[in-house]
């Protein structure tokens, strides 16, 4: 292997970094054809590589359970120094939390490496993170509140990467359809780093999200101190489930106008400044933001009482444990009191 024979993908949270990490693994043929490798010592399947955590000093575990960091790291390595003639990639949205990128250079030497990052426009980045942070039970306060929690700093993220593996090495992409090559992240990575991937198998997008009624049908079970994780984890696929069959039940978050452009605000200087660093494909992050529309204003007890149909007919058992919960928590919570008064009698 030569000079910058291996790129870092830090695969961003919410900037395609799961539909390129699918695609580089059900490609491996293709890409050895080209003389590239998707590093494979210690991954777990197609997702995020556990040796990122072993830079996360206050979090030293994977997204797989039962991994030996020092075991994935002695073969990560072994895999680099045995590829000759070969280029590497080695993806983990795990490095997107590394706070010292120089701790990085002990595995991946700097001289050797080059970086892509993509950034996704931050009111974009929002929507998209709420609706997952709801979707897996992890958030209950509503969108607009959010808004004002949601500080991303891409310009700390990015200082720290550039000192230590060098600004030439790095390229900071845009993550918006408008800016990437034929509107997809994994046509847009490949063609960055010169991989012809015309004859790749395709792989679906496997990111399901939820919108509508439906999110805030999520976020007010979120509230319920009662529900127990299990249970909380087991509803997920019977969410997902009836989002695909309806339409009404995608699309993302909504926040009043004026909330969105004070949100906007915070990042107007800092997106400058990203732009005048380079950032390659600026769509989004200076042109005037387009206002979304208003929701058309729904039934809202006909349409939670819709969703309590539908998720029993596909888990009853499930469903109607989670309505105990609901009509025991509905006497001191407003909000879950319209949840319960949906319930069919």
């Amino acid at each position: 292997m030569g000079p910058e024979d291996i790129v870092l993908h830090i695969g961003r949270h919410k900037s395609g970094t799961t539909s390129i990490q699918q695609a580089l693994a059900a490609n491996a043929d293709g890409l050895d054809a080209q003389g590239w490798r998707y590093v494979a010592a210690g991954r777990a399947r197609d997702a995020h590589h556990p040796v990122a955590a072993l830079f996360l000093p206050e979090r030293k575990r994977t997204f797989a359970a039962g991994y030996d960091l020092a075991h994935v790291r002695n073969a990560v390595e072994q895999e680099l120094g045995a590829m000759r003639d070969r280029r590497a990639i080695l993806s983990s949205e795990m490095f997107q939390s590394v706070s010292a990128p120089g701790s990085v250079a002990s595995l991946i030497p700097p001289e050797r490496s080059h970086l892509i990052v993509y950034l996704r426009e931050q009111y974009a980045y929002v929507q998209s993170a709420y609706a997952e942070s709801v979707k897996i039970g992890q958030v209950a306060t509503p969108f607009e509140d959010y808004l004002d929690l949601f500080t991303p700093k891409y310009e700390r993220f990015l200082a720290g990467w550039k000192t230590d593996f060098g600004a030439a090495r790095t390229t900071v992409a845009i993550y918006d359809r408008a800016a990437l090559i034929r509107g997809d992240a994994v046509d847009d990575f490949c063609a960055r780093v010169g991989i012809d991937n015309a004859g790749f198998t395709r792989v679906a997008d496997a990111n399901d999200s939820l919108g509508g009624a439906l999110l805030e049908f999520r976020r007010r079970l979120n509230a319920l101190s009662g529900l127990p994780r299990p249970l909380r984890r087991r509803m997920i696929p019977s969410l997902i489930a009836i989002a695909r069959g309806h339409r009404s039940f995608k699309g993302r978050p909504w926040a009043p106008p004026g909330a969105v452009a004070r949100f906007r605000q915070r990042f107007v200087e800092p997106n400058r400044a990203l732009v005048a660093s380079g950032l390659t494909g600026g769509v989004g992050f200076g042109a005037p933001p387009s206002v979304e529309p208003e929701p058309v204003a729904l039934d809202e007890a006909a349409v939670f009482a819709e969703i309590w149909r539908l998720l029993d007919a596909r888990e009853p058992n499930l469903w109607r444990s989670v309505a105990d919960v609901v009509r025991a928590a509905a006497v001191d919570h407003a909000e879950i009191r319209a949840l319960a008064d949906a319930l069919p009698t």
